[in-house]
């Protein structure tokens, strides 16, 4: 009988760490993913022309959608 417990029990740590390791990805991405689309945006942003460059009154705008998302945090 304690076999059998102990065997269940293994089995239902696999699937915790299992879980635990899901999560933290999800989280790790959730967290992460604001900053990364400001990146990409930037990047397309100079990327797209020569004429397009990263002046103050860009950075304004971007500063102030940073805010806006800390906000609703």
């Amino acid at each position: 009988m304690e076999e059998l417990i102990d065997r269940i029990r293994r089995k239902e740590l696999v699937i915790l760490r299992k879980s635990y390791l899901v999560r933290n990805v999800i989280d790790s991405f959730n967290t992460s993913s604001p900053f990364m689309v400001a990146l990409f945006s930037f990047a397309t942003y100079v990327l797209s022309s020569p004429s397009h460059e990263l002046t103050p009154q860009v950075e304004e705008i971007v500063n102030l959608l940073c805010l806006k998302d800390f906000s609703r945090s």
